[in-house]
Parts: structure tokens; C-alpha cells; sequence
């Protein structure tokens, strides 16, 4: 299939958009545009269009990616998002995703560990794995996650629950002792831990060893 520069558009004050046969190729900045032979009506060569992606479309999709995740950690559908969010063409986001990933620049399973390690104090595993899923963590290496931390955490605290653990901070945040709790309290406190994703017999388990302190 043979390509032509059907139109050159300005982006902003450092970038252009190059079209070829009528559609948004990518994107170039000027600087390196202008050292190049584009002018509307052109026949792109092959050579000149592989060039063109692999040592300048390719290159800004890197630095991109790898500014993304300087800023801070992502999941890879976070970053694939965001690289296609800057009109990166598909293969090419592809590509900046594999060269950071050889890196281990980016790692879910990683990010799943560090995530939960983060909020399991305040959150129970069913917001955390929701919060996960959305990320794009498939449920399988939440699940692993969650049992590694959970482990971890039990030799160091006496074999508690980790969703005890969450629950009794909840708790505790409120700042008076449950038998101080009104009725309407107590049963406002069981809904809110009920909606956050808390099992019900664990949160009635945890308020009564609370009442009982």
C-alpha cells in the first residue's frame, strides 16, 4: 500500500500532525520535521516512513512512557492509556510497552504488591481487588498478592486477619470506645463497613471484641 502526505497540520508551537492518505498518521515536532523531505502531495517512501517511526515516533513514545512512570508507578493499562491519550499510533504504544517492561520499568504484579501493601489497612479486599480490576490486574495475581502480603503479615502480627486488622483501624479512627457508640452509631458504623466491602460476620466479630476491651 503506498502512502501520501495528504495534509501537515499544526498542532502546537513545537509539533505538527502528519496525514497520510487522508487520516492522522502521528505526529513529529518541528524541529525534527523540519529536517525532513514531508511536504503535502509527497509519496512517502517506505524506507523514510520506517525511518520515521522507529528512530522518532518510537523515540518520543520511550521518553514519554518512561516520564510516566518517573512521575509515578502505573499499572500497563494505565500507561497504554495514557500513551494513547498523546496520539501515539497503536503499534508504536505497543512497542514503548515492551521496551519498559524488558526494563522492568513497569510490572503489575509489582504495583498489585505495593498498592495493596499501601491501603490494606483502611480497605477491605473487596475494594482493593475492584480498585485492582479497574487498573487492569486480573484477578488471579490480586488473589496471589493479597495471600503474599497476608502471609507476611502473619508472622509479624500473631496470625490476624488482615481485614480485622483494617476494620479495627476504622474503628479506632472514630475516637471513643464502642460502648460510648449509640445505638444509631453502632448501626451506622456496621452499614459504612458493610459498603466499603467488610464481610459482615468479620465486622460483628471485631466490634464485639471491641465492646469487650
Amino acid at each position: 500500500m503506498e502512502f501520501i502526505v495528504t495534509e501537515i497540520k499544526p498542532i502546537d508551537k513545537v509539533r505538527v500532525r502528519i496525514f497520510l492518505n487522508d487520516e492522522a498518521a502521528f505526529w513529529l515536532y518541528r524541529k525534527d520535521y523540519k529536517e525532513l523531505p514531508l511536504e503535502v502531495g509527497l509519496k512517502i517512501p517506505d524506507t523514510l516512513l520506517l525511518k520515521i517511526e522507529s528512530e522518532l515516533v518510537l523515540r518520543y513514545a520511550k521518553k514519554q512512557a518512561l516520564t510516566l512512570l518517573e512521575r509515578m508507578d502505573r499499572t500497563e493499562l494505565e500507561l497504554v492509556t495514557k500513551l494513547r491519550d498523546k496520539e501515539f499510533p497503536e503499534h508504536v504504544v505497543t512497542q514503548a510497552i515492551t521496551y519498559v517492561k524488558n526494563f522492568h520499568y513497569l510490572d503489575d504484579y509489582r504495583y498489585t504488591l505495593n498498592y495493596i501493601r499501601g491501603r490494606y489497612q483502611t480497605k477491605s479486599k473487596r475494594q482493593l481487588s475492584y480498585a485492582l480490576y479497574q487498573k487492569g490486574i486480573n484477578q488471579s495475581d490480586i488473589d496471589r498478592a493479597y495471600e503474599e502480603i497476608m502471609g507476611s503479615f502473619s508472622e509479624s502480627t500473631e496470625d490476624k486477619d488482615l481485614e480485622e486488622e483494617a476494620i479495627l483501624r476504622i474503628v479506632r479512627r472514630k475516637g471513643k470506645p464502642m460502648d460510648e457508640f449509640t445505638k444509631e452509631e453502632k448501626q451506622k458504623l456496621v452499614a459504612s463497613l458493610y459498603r466499603k466491602g467488610f464481610h459482615n460476620h468479620t465486622i460483628q466479630k471485631v466490634l464485639r471484641t471491641e465492646e469487650d476491651f
